[in-house]
């Protein structure tokens, strides 16, 4: 393919100036959300008290795929909804009048065979969406989830012939039903979550609850709170 230009070379230049105006969006600094309360709270801890997070080229461009893909389900009717509920905001969306949760995932489609497995592999999202039909008085609402690495087949048969297509995405909606006693112990849940973030930030130490282990793999404060992990640790030797 040589001949076919003079040149040719990787601009990191044009990435990089990407990558920086990708970085520069902010997601309303210092508001308590629904998102930064089922998250672990050491993380909304951290956020909140100004800690600068590690943030990587990878982390940056995977909220960027995540935000395409939404932008992708806007051909269906979509929109947003704001609904604040004892000092929490929810930016909710809605396709039609249904509450939905949105999300890309590289989680494999083998892992979640059914909508119970869903409540098992996404707890976060699953807490998310409870909060959110709390917040509307309804029950119901639907975990839209666009798995990136959903089918492993690789084949597929196209006129009678087997032709291979590689791993293929896959949407998929998961609908529930929540038990109105399950919705309100999960926004006591988040509640309590606010209350102790608070008052860490008040004590200026971090909080001692921790979120769920997987949370760790992606979080731009693990730096800090492994730091105050090992600090603890030898305070305690010592005494």
């Amino acid at each position: 393919m040589s001949e076919l230009v003079e040149n040719a070379y990787e601009n990191s230049a044009v990435v990089s100036r990407i990558m920086e105006s990708l970085r520069k969006r902010s997601f309303r600094p210092g508001q308590w959300s629904v998102t930064r309360l089922v998250c672990c709270p050491r993380k909304t801890y951290y956020y909140m008290s100004g800690k600068e997070p590690f943030i990587f080229d990878y982390n940056i461009l995977t909220m960027a795929r995540g935000r395409a893909h939404h932008g992708v389900l806007e051909v269906y009717p979509l929109r947003e909804i704001e609904r604040e509920k004892d000092g929490i905001v929810g930016d909710i969306d809605m396709i039609g009048e249904r509450i939905t949760e949105i999300f890309t995932t590289t989680v494999s489609l083998k892992k979640v065979k059914s909508a119970f497995d869903a409540l098992k592999v996404f707890p976060l999202k699953v807490r998310q969406l409870m909060a959110y039909c709390y917040m509307c008085n309804e029950d119901e609402g639907d975990l839209l989830v666009f798995y990136l690495f959903g089918d492993y087949s690789r084949f597929v048969e196209l006129f009678g012939k087997k032709v291979y297509t590689g791993i293929r995405p896959v949407l998929k909606c998961y609908t529930y039903k929540f038990k109105k006693s399950a919705l309100e112990e999960n926004w006591k849940e988040i509640l309590r979550n606010k209350e102790e973030i608070e008052q860490a930030l008040k004590d200026g130490v971090p909080p001692l609850k921790t979120g769920l282990k997987m949370e760790c793999n992606y979080c731009p404060y693990v730096p800090y709170c492994f730091g105050e992990y090992i600090a603890e640790r030898k305070k305690n030797e010592v005494l």
